[in-house]
């Protein structure tokens, strides 16, 4: 996807602050054990921008299932912002907010040419997601 990646992630206004409360699409993860057993998909963002620094890519979001949090490291998701199907709650916005975005974007897309995952190919995901579940 390379630059136009870039560009959508430096233009896209909207970066959901820590705190937030969102449902992901369950059909994202259809391959998961036992995910039509649950309503929603609902999680609390917890960290941002997250990635390994030899990777090209990086996650907007990780999160921790609501209302039970974090009881262990295999508990948080990650995710972008087209897996998110519902914003029921924005956490807490202000200025600082804003200038820590805008310098992650500054950071990860312009400095160290990175792309959000969501313009990952497959076998970038899959390398990711093993690397996670070994950690």
């Amino acid at each position: 996807m390379g630059n136009i990646g870039k560009i959508r992630e430096i233009c896209r206004k909207t970066m959901l602050p820590l705190g937030s409360v969102v449902d992901l699409k369950k059909s994202a993860y259809a391959k998961t054990p036992r995910i039509n057993e649950i309503d929603e998909l609902r999680m609390v963002i917890a960290y941002r921008f997250l990635g390994r620094e030899e990777d090209s890519h990086y996650f907007p979001y990780a999160g921790v299932v609501y209302p039970t949090g974090m009881l262990g490291q295999k508990e948080v998701l990650y995710f972008t912002r087209p897996l998110i199907e519902n914003v029921v709650r924005e956490g807490y916005h202000d200025e600082k907010e804003d200038a820590y975005v805008y310098l992650m974007k500054q950071e990860l897309v312009v400095e160290k040419g990175k792309n959000s995952f969501g313009y990952a190919k497959p076998e970038e995901i899959e390398s990711f997601n093993k690397m996670v579940k070994r950690g």
